[in-house]
């Protein structure tokens, strides 16, 4: 295990090496070991923007090389904690739905996700932009400073609220990405200095001129939890208890089940 919460996780690269030739890996191993730590990170801060921000981020590793990251993020408003899992085991690849889970209690409406395999297009169209100059990018951005609403893109108002640029991005670092001309989508996201607010402006740019469009979908999936960290049990909400019984015995009683099916049914659903 490598990693841990707050600056404790900025050691773990040096912890996978440390660790990595205790277990006799090998310098490729380790490397990718290290590499798949990074992105997860990076992808789960920057890539994936859904409003939980980072601070607890830990890989385990085998002597195989097989390996798999649980981080947390934070909601600062909401106070809802956020997990992602990921692991080698069954893996495609960074951006090609990556995570083996995202659990919360909270799911938003939009969440930009430029991890998912629906924003292929709009992260090739993207890099083209990195690659080309940072004088077109500024071209394209200037079309928004002229432009008071974004109405006129004949979008759902939700989707509108989704669309605002944002106000500070790294110039230095796309110079410096322009110059070191990435291959792919992954060195683009490992380069320093490409954080949230510019990998979004790609996004846009990409989504609103070029009409490649990104995920803007939550991938959240529910997550049930018994109690608090304080080991208290959170209290049961009887009524809503109530509601869902009874909608399930309606729908039983409406369903085309056999008779000796639906009253098999009920018993497990009074049992339960």
């Amino acid at each position: 295990a490598a990693g841990g919460k707050g600056k404790t996780a900025l050691r773990t690269p040096q912890e996978i090496i440390l660790k990595g030739e205790k277990m006799s890996l090998n310098d490729k191993k380790i490397e990718e070991i290290k590499n798949a730590s990074k992105l997860s990170a990076k992808i789960d801060s920057d890539a994936l923007q859904d409003s939980f921000d980072l601070y607890h981020h830990c890989i385990f590793f085998s002597e195989k090389g097989d390996w798999c990251v649980i981080q947390q993020g934070l909601n600062s408003e909401s106070q809802y904690a956020r997990r992602y899992h990921w692991s080698s085991l069954e893996f495609r690849g960074f951006l090609r739905e990556p995570h083996k889970a995202i659990c919360c209690n909270e799911k938003k409406l939009r969440a930009l996700n430029l991890s998912s395999e629906k924003s292929e297009e709009n992260r090739k169209t993207a890099l083209d932009l990195v690659k080309d100059s940072t004088k077109k990018i500024r071209l394209e951005l200037e079309k928004f400073s002229r432009q008071r609403t974004l109405f006129n893109w004949k979008e759902k108002p939700l989707e509108i609220e989704c669309f605002h640029m944002p106000r500070r991005i790294n110039w230095e670092a796309l110079r410096q990405a322009y110059e070191f001309q990435p291959k792919n989508y992954e060195e683009l996201l490992g380069l320093k200095g490409i954080g949230k607010s510019t990998l979004r402006a790609l996004a846009l740019i990409s989504e609103l001129v070029y009409g490649e469009k990104a995920d803007w979908n939550d991938p959240v999936k529910y997550s049930f939890a018994v109690g608090g960290k304080d080991s208290v049990p959170f209290p049961v909400d009887k009524m809503a208890m109530d509601e869902s019984t009874e909608f399930l015995r309606e729908a039983i009683a409406q369903s085309k089940l056999k008779n000796f099916e639906k009253v098999n049914a009920l018993k497990r659903l009074k049992n339960s």
